[in-house]
């Protein structure tokens, strides 16, 4: 997957009515899992499609690749939470990546993102997933858990 199309998203990292997470343990080589949770008392929708970018020098950069998606819509009920799967589509080089899934909540769609590391360490390749105050290392032979505070 290349990265050389400067991003123009101007999504969130933080909304009231929902939150994206990575489910702990849920990251290897060819994708991972969003936790989508409706903190709302209404059922909100999102669809399908989700994108990745790669950060390089401070600036974000879209994939080049094509992606297609089914963009049929997925119920998120009130005060629930869905798990959603993304594939990376190939093995990511090392490098500091976000996700960005669009959500439809009460004033209409919005963008919502989460970062995560990956970067490579003698021969084993180690991912790193920041989601909020928890950083959580796995490796290709064990898995690490970490806290991280932060003033975010």
């Amino acid at each position: 997957m290349n990265f050389s199309k400067k991003s123009t998203e101007t999504g969130t990292y933080v909304n009231d009515e929902v939150s994206l997470e990575i489910k702990n343990d849920s990251i290897d080589n060819s994708g991972l899992v969003l936790l989508i949770s409706n903190k709302t008392n209404t059922d909100l929708t999102y669809d399908s499609t989700y994108y990745i970018e790669q950060k390089k020098n401070g600036v974000w950069y879209s994939s080049d690749n094509e992606q297609y998606f089914n963009a049929l819509a997925i119920l998120l009920e009130s005060k629930a939470t869905n798990e959603f799967e993304v594939d990376f589509e190939t093995t990511l080089p090392q490098g500091e990546y976000r996700i960005i899934k669009s959500i439809n909540i009460s004033t209409g769609s919005i963008p919502l993102m989460v970062d995560f590391k990956i970067s490579q360490h003698n021969e084993n390749i180690r991912i790193a997933i920041v989601t909020g105050l928890i950083s959580i290392v796995l490796t290709t032979r064990k898995i690490e858990y970490m806290i991280i505070t932060s003033d975010r």
